[in-house]
């Protein structure tokens, strides 16, 4: 039951095309009840869910993404190698494209208490946050590394002590000192009573948001 779009001609009988005529209606319906509520239905017109079959280039070859219009599509993600749901979106000026499900979770199903990790946001904005150590007490330097996407901008950092286990260095702290990079900061350790009388390694953790 193909679609003939050529269906009726005008020099056609209604006798001979009312096979054809049909066959063009049951495919009709047969479309439209791919990812849609019945026509019969009361919520007629509207998705029970929407599928994205997988596009072979970022953005899809062919797409023509006006610049006043969002797009929607499924495509394999570079640093995931997965698939993931990217939105064409205009950033002010410029169209990008962005991995909004795109995260550690992609490639990690169930990352560790304790462990770095990163996340899209669907703005474009992109999350990382980890756990450091750094010498006590100092200028430390952390760079934001792989898995995480490379940043082209780092915006804020947010930092705090950080001791994994309770046998640590507890008494100290960290404050960032300066972004001095697209990835990455640079921290100060220092103990809470006597600064500079404690020496050694110990730890703090990060959020850091970018693009």
């Amino acid at each position: 039951m193909a679609y003939n779009p050529n269906i009726p001609q005008p020099s056609d009988d209604l006798s001979i095309s009312q096979q054809d005529i049909l066959n063009n209606f049951q495919a009709i319906q047969t479309l439209v009840d791919v990812n849609h509520v019945d026509f019969a239905s009361a919520d007629q017109g509207k998705h029970k869910w929407v599928t994205f079959p997988s596009q072979g280039a970022i953005p899809p070859a062919g797409a023509g993404f006006a610049g006043t219009e969002l797009g929607l599509y499924n495509a394999v993600y570079t640093t995931t190698a997965k698939q993931e749901l990217f939105v064409n979106k205009t950033n002010q000026a410029t169209v990008v494209q962005i991995p909004l499900t795109a995260s550690i979770l992609s490639t990690s199903s169930a990352p560790a208490s304790g462990t770095g990790f990163w996340t899209y946001l669907p703005s474009g904005l992109l999350m990382i946050g980890g756990n450091a150590t750094g010498a006590l007490t100092g200028l430390n330097m952390n760079t934001i590394g792989a898995p995480a996407p490379t940043l082209t901008h780092l915006l804020s950092v947010v930092v705090c002590p950080y001791s994994p286990t309770s046998t640590g260095d507890l008494n100290f702290a960290v404050r960032l000192v300066d972004i001095n990079g697209p990835n990455t900061f640079r921290v100060y350790i220092s103990s809470r009573t006597s600064t500079g009388a404690a020496t050694g390694q110990t730890g703090y953790s990060y959020l850091a948001i970018g693009y």
